[in-house]
């Protein structure tokens, strides 16, 4: 049996010791714990140095000791420093201190409430310490599986006593020892469970995509919101009340791969506590009794939350750490003891040099060198989703009494309609109409139009082989009733399609690894992993443009894992109002430059009867938007140019084929869509046969049997590497050849009307849309798509900018209505970095001593500085409320910095300064609207306002046809920090720009369907503008967004 005993302390025999000093004698501490953790390198440097001190004689229970002698026989001491791991006998500890009545460290009997996780949360909750929102589900005493009373376990909740926990969800078991955690994800996010466990080699947990989201019911349960934490973890070490030393790590809910040091420890890096949570540290140490104390810290929402404390903890290989913990140790054991000792023993005082306080253990920050190099500050990108699948929808009217209940069951408290779009609605919705299919083929009268409608509807169901993820949704909706106003017939809309292929996947992982590699000067994982890196990830409502997001995040940090959907949810955040919505008015606008562009695409210059094809131009009266509105009572410049009048549009003189131009326009226009009417005659006759021969073949087999056996590709499920090639007459992405051909017999019949000989030029970039993806995706079916691609293209090209505004004003208005959130947010992050930069910098930069490269302390000054920082990253210490709420402000964004402690980054210049990066990944209207916006923000101000764009940037984008997938803008800030502060200069902002992954006719992408995504170019002049140049030509079509910076409109 192991001793137990320290390598550089030798036991002495049992009893006190008598050996006096300065008449008295040493204080005896006796060491009860497993020697596993006794013998650690973190213990061994702790006792080493309070051995040192010669106050202390040190005595280490050995284990044969510990396990096997009564514990009144173990050695009599004057202060214990027991703790309890696995094998410990706790019961034993106890009965030796109610014996002994020794001074503890750490008390004995809160190391059993610490092992019981209902005990904790509810100590936590008395003393005002926040928590997650959580419910307790507590079997003991109930028969193995029974649930308690009040206990409901629905689809996307658990909820018990009225009190309810919505998917995602944590689960925890009660027991403090057991780390099998469960993360339950909801269905609209892909659904499926994360499974948590002690680190195993580089491993702490595992997701299950097949799990069904049924919670565990064998035994007892913590049921906690889950929360948002930017994939980062904070561990709170405290060392009595006042000190407390935190260090963050990459949190093993996103990929489960534990980050390692070259020697193979778990790579932390120090970091700094608000005054909030240090406040939190201290309360935790005294609730718990527990002076040498280890808390895990969730930092979301602006705020902090304890979701676990571990009883006696220490931190690893830190040098500075195990002096801290010695010298504040020695002052609790010494004022501990002292009035239980003799009298004599009272003539030992303190040493002169102890440490007594956390603010004397924090006086010492290393201040690095000062670097002449242009600094990266702040990194904006916006994007576009991936490559997608089309977008569709089938309507029908249903009267079988089955849909009819179903709709009734799920109908809406206004009792409009019923939306269906969760696993168990659907997977119900699609039982019936199998059911129905079979009744109705067993009729010989039945309506065939009818049968074509149900086999749509269930293939469109049945597609992907599960119900997870974001792409498809049905509406139910009462249209006739009867005498006793029962509900006799309804409307059956489902909506399907959009959804990130394996393509648009791949494309987003490589932009995010090539993004890591091409816009970071220094390393990007290293500054991730030292936490000067305060990124976030923003994403629209759309499931593609979530699925993009979480992938190009995963290729951004070489996070691993085939499912996207722990990465969806912890790291990245819908915002529709930001990436969704238009602003008032754009859709007015647009409307005006669709009628407009329309009727000169269908003008006929032959026809005498048809007269010319421009209406009014706006004069902002009809449905005027005032950004002054939404200012809330600011004043200036606010939004004044979003309300100005639009001159109205004044075309070119007609040509000579009577045409009026507008961009890209093309010859005979009419004669143009023609030929594409006709060439997608020849798809659509081609794809009926194709779709007959499929028909035959269901006809000898069960559908119902081929659908189960069938396991398609999840774009939110599965590696790109994961995607088989589809073979023979099969679609890409699952889409069965009967979709496909009513998915182009729907455009065709729509894009023309012959009966009134008129052409819906809005199906125009819907057709491109579809020829361009078969092309891409399905070209191995030999469909004649290529004139039609170039055709339809050449219309497309017209047609799409054109309807964001057929003259520059125009575009610069709409753009601005339409993206006037997301600029304020952009304005909001380069003003932050701005405003942290200039803090540092009146502080820092010139009070740094030691030289270029070189170490030194922190005078007085900076130490009040470090403080003052502190208070405006995280505000002063507000009451801590007892559990997380629900509500947030969405009009500010939550920010949970986490900053690298100086003290312990020795070899990291500039630990205090961040870089901001902000990825906002959205759809192509807002690429447009902001592109239309940096292109014309300077238009009609005079010289207020200098173009943002250069000549050559200019050309760039205007030989930009099309905002493809993965279509993205790259902003830039950079600091000199040589040039000083309030000099124009010392700030400078670059502009980047890639038109995304555009399909060039001539490379073949039939292996994988993956176009690549062309690299970036500068748009800006030069080296680039300054800050105040971007911002004085974007506020005015901004809205505010949260706390601005206190020089936005300045007069």
């Amino acid at each position: 049996m192991p001793t137990g005993e320290p390598k550089s302390v030798t036991p002495p025999p049992s009893g006190r010791s008598s050996r006096s000093l300065s008449g008295g004698r040493k204080i005896c501490i006796g060491i009860c714990a497993m020697s596993k953790k006794v013998n650690g390198d973190p213990m061994q440097n702790i006792l080493r140095r309070l051995s040192e001190t010669t106050e202390f004689q040190i005595i280490v229970f050995p284990d044969e000791t510990i396990l096997h002698t009564p514990p009144e026989e173990w050695p009599i001491v004057d202060c214990l420093i027991s703790f309890f791991s696995d094998g410990f006998p706790l019961s034993s500890a106890e009965k030796y201190v109610e014996l002994r009545k020794p001074f503890l460290v750490n008390d004995i009997a809160m190391q059993r409430t610490l092992l019981d996780r209902r005990q904790v949360y509810e100590f936590l909750r008395e003393a005002g310490i926040p928590v997650p929102k959580h419910i307790i589900v507590s079997r003991d005493g109930l028969a193995p599986g029974e649930d308690p009373p009040g206990f409901v376990e629905g689809e996307e909740f658990v909820e018990l006593d009225g009190v309810r926990i919505n998917k995602p969800f944590v689960e925890k078991p009660v027991s403090g020892e057991d780390h099998n955690i469960f993360i339950y994800y909801a269905a609209s996010t892909g659904g499926g469970v994360k499974r948590l466990f002690r680190k195993v080699d580089n491993k702490s947990g595992d997701y299950d995509a097949e799990h069904d989201g049924s919670v565990r019911r064998e035994g007892s349960f913590i049921y906690e919101t889950f929360l948002v934490t930017g994939g980062t973890d904070v561990k709170v070490y405290t060392v009595g009340p006042r000190y407390a030393h935190a260090e963050a790590r990459k949190s093993p809910v996103v990929d489960g791969r534990v980050v390692r040091t070259d020697d193979g420890k778990e790579m932390r890096y120090p970091v700094l506590l608000s005054p909030a949570e240090k406040e939190i540290a201290r309360m935790v140490c005294l609730v718990t009794k527990q002076m040498v104390c280890g808390f895990d810290l969730l930092r979301a929402k602006g705020k902090a939350y304890v979701c676990d404390v571990n009883g006696w903890s220490f931190v690893k290989k830190a040098q500075k750490y195990y002096d801290d913990a010695a010298g504040i140790l020695r002052n609790i054991i010494m004022h501990g003891v002292l009035h239980r000792l003799p009298a004599q023993v009272s003539a030992i005082t303190l040493s002169e040099n102890a440490c007594t306080s956390e603010e004397d253990l924090g006086s010492e920050y290393a201040t690095g060198g000062h670097s002449t190099e242009d600094e990266l500050r702040c990194v904006l990108v916006v994007a576009r989703h991936g490559d997608r699948t089309p977008k569709q929808k089938q309507k029908m009217v249903v009267t079988h009494p089955p849909l009819i209940a179903l709709m009734e069951r799920h109908m809406d408290s206004k009792g409009k309609q019923a939306k269906l779009k969760t696993p168990v609605q659907l997977q119900e919705l699609l039982d019936i109409i199998r059911s129905f299919i079979a009744e109705v083929q067993a009729d010989d009268t039945a309506d065939k139009g009818l049968i074509e409608k149900l086999r749509y509807t269930r293939a469109v169901l049945e597609a992907g082989g599960q119900f997870c993820g974001v792409n498809r949704k049905v509406q139910l909706r009462p249209v006739r009733f009867d005498t006793n106003r029962t509900c006799v017939e309804a409307q059956m809309v489902i909506k399907h399609g959009g959804v990130l292929t394996h393509a648009g996947r791949a494309q987003a992982e490589r932009f995010g690894r090539d993004f890591r590699v091409n816009m970071y000067p220094e390393n990007l994982l290293r500054l991730h992993n030292t936490y000067r890196h305060d990124l976030k990830i923003y994403s629209s409502d759309e499931g593609r443009v979530q699925t993009s997001a979480a992938a190009f995040t995963q290729g951004m940090l070489d996070l691993e894992g085939g499912a996207l959907t722990p990465i969806l949810v912890s790291l990245v955040k819908k915002d529709a109002t930001m990436l969704d919505a238009f602003g008032k008015g754009a859709s007015i606008d647009i409307q005006r430059s669709k009628d407009q562009l329309y009727s000169q695409l269908t003008f006929r210059p032959d026809d005498p009867s048809d007269e010319s094809p421009f209406l009014p131009a706006s004069d902002g009266s009809a449905g005027s938007f005032s950004a002054s509105e939404d200012a809330r009572g600011e004043s200036g410049q606010w939004g004044s140019l979003l309300d100005q009048a639009v001159p109205a549009y004044n075309p070119e003189p007609a040509s000579a084929d009577g045409y009026s131009r507008f961009k890209r326009m093309p010859p005979a226009p009419l004669e143009l869509m023609h030929r594409v009417y006709q060439e997608m005659k020849l798809v659509v006759d081609k794809l009926q046969k194709l779709s007959v021969q499929e028909l035959h073949q269901e006809q000898q087999q069960e559908m119902e049997t081929a659908g189960e056996e069938r396991r398609p590709y999840s774009t939110l499920m599965m590696s790109p590497s994961d995607w088989v090639a589809p073979s023979g007459d099969c679609c890409c992405e699952g889409e069965r050849v009967f979709l496909m051909y009513d998915r182009w017999r729907k455009l065709y019949k729509a894009f023309y009307d012959e009966k009134k000989d008129s052409f819906d030029c809005s199906k125009i970039p819907d057709i491109y849309d579809a020829v361009k993806y078969d092309t891409i995706h399905n070209s191995h079916l030999g469909l004649p798509l290529a004139t039609l691609y170039e055709n339809s293209r050449v219309l497309a090209d017209c047609v799409i900018p054109n309807e964001y505004g057929i003259t520059a004003m125009m575009r610069r208005r709409i753009g601005a209505r339409i993206c006037c959130r997301l600029l304020g947010k952009i304005i909001g992050d380069v003003d932050s970095m701005r405003d942290e930069g200039e803090a540092m910098a009146g502080s820092m930069d010139s009070l740094a001593i030691g030289g270029d490269g070189q170490e030194g302390s922190m005078s007085l000054s900076q130490i009040k500085y470090m403080q003052q920082l502190e208070s405006q990253t995280f505000g002063s210490p507000t009451r801590l409320s007892q559990q997380e709420g629900d509500k947030s402000d969405s009009e500010s964004e939550e920010e949970n910095v986490h900053r690298l402690c100086p003290t312990a980054s020795d070899d990291i210049r500039s630990p205090l300064r961040h870089v901001r990066t902000r990825i906002y990944f959205t759809s192509e209207s807002h690429i447009h609207a902001l592109v239309n916006v940096l292109r014309y923000a300077h238009l009609g101000r005079g010289n207020k306002s200098e173009p943002l764009i250069s000549p050559q940037g200019e050309a760039v984008l205007g030989d930009c046809s099309e905002c493809d997938y993965m279509t993205h803008i790259v902003i830039r800030m950079f600091e000199r920090r040589e040039v000083p502060v309030g000099d124009p200069e010392r700030y400078r902002i670059e502009i980047l720009f890639s038109p995304g992954a555009t399909l060039d006719p001539d490379v073949s992408v039939a292996d994988t369907h993956c176009t690549k995504v062309k690299p970036c170019v500068p748009l800006h002049d030069g080296t680039g503008l300054t800050l105040d140049q971007f911002h004085a030509a974007l506020e005015p079509f901004a809205i505010k967004w949260g706390k601005v910076a206190s020089y936005w409109h300045r007069p």
